[in-house]
């Protein structure tokens, strides 16, 4: 099996270059103290595998 990405970066630029605006700012954006992207972000990082 192939992969097209490797990292969530490479996925998150290819997003933002395909998505129109509207949608990548309603995914990609946060309100207030941004506390659930931090905490997606925490989330990602604990899955990430260690190279």
């Amino acid at each position: 099996m192939s992969f097209r990405f490797v990292t969530q970066p490479e996925i998150r630029r290819e997003a933002r270059r395909i998505l129109p605006l509207e949608v990548w700012n309603f995914g990609d954006g946060a309100s207030e103290t941004e506390l659930t992207k931090k905490r997606n972000r925490q989330a990602l990082d604990r899955l990430a595998i260690r190279q």
